[in-house]
């Protein structure tokens, strides 16, 4: 039978035991109430009224068109994620990208699909012993990974900034994203990665979100593959 929806008493205030009522209802109703005279064969699709999956540790929603998710992070929530100097830039040794702490997602995906990846970061250089010269300063990157690759053209730099004698700290908000139409069915990870030759970059205020969906648009000018190491 068709969702009769049940009025909400009138008062000043309005409890949350009024509201709750219909709630419920229709949570039911969604959820096991429905019948075939409900439903017409020429309007709906499955994904239309198909009950989408909630993760709540990486935060995505899973539903029959693909993905969406995403974390976000303040100098509120008195969090940080950071990389330091070694391992990240060994002296005499090659450069070795590191993961940003609570920066990453893995998820799984059906199969073939297009997805969507972007991040905000506001990092700051920290060092023991600034540099005291323009050609001292230390500097490091911030870029996407997707699962064992590196994408080259999300990179992002930070550094010292000296005026006049007095050293100035860099605290800018960055952005960079990912897009590609051909990630393949299984797992993956994508997240943020670095290297610094300075101690220690700490991000104080960062956040991503991500988005697949299955179906075979694509946008233009769009990444085909990831591209990296």
């Amino acid at each position: 039978m068709a969702f009769t929806f049940t009025p909400v008493v009138a008062g000043n205030p309005v409890l949350a035991t009024d509201l709750q009522e219909p709630f419920n209802n229709l949570q039911e109703y969604i959820n096991g109430g429905m019948v075939a005279g409900d439903v017409s064969a020429n309007t709906f699709q499955k994904h239309h009224i198909m009950k989408g999956t909630y993760q709540p540790i990486p935060n995505t929603f899973n539903f029959v068109s693909g993905i969406t998710g995403g974390q976000g992070f303040t100098s509120i929530d008195e969090k940080v994620s950071f990389i330091t100097q070694t391992p990240t830039f060994p002296a005499g040794g090659e450069i070795q990208r590191k993961y940003y702490p609570t920066t990453s997602m893995t998820f799984y995906v059906e199969r073939e699909c297009t997805a969507f990846f972007q991040f905000f970061a506001c990092p700051l250089m920290f060092n023991y012993a600034l540099s005291t010269t323009t050609a001292n300063e230390r500097e490091g990157s911030i870029n996407i990974y997707v699962d064992d690759s590196t994408i080259f053209d999300s990179k992002m730099w930070t550094h010292e900034e000296w005026y006049a004698t007095e050293p100035q700290q860099r605290l800018r908000e960055y952005y960079s994203q990912f897009y590609t139409t051909k990630l393949s069915a299984g797992w993956h990870s994508i997240g943020l990665e670095g290297y610094t030759n300075g101690n220690t970059i700490f991000l104080i205020n960062w956040g991503f979100t991500l988005e697949c969906w299955y179906d075979n648009r694509s946008l233009s000018g769009g990444q085909e593959e990831p591209q990296g190491n």
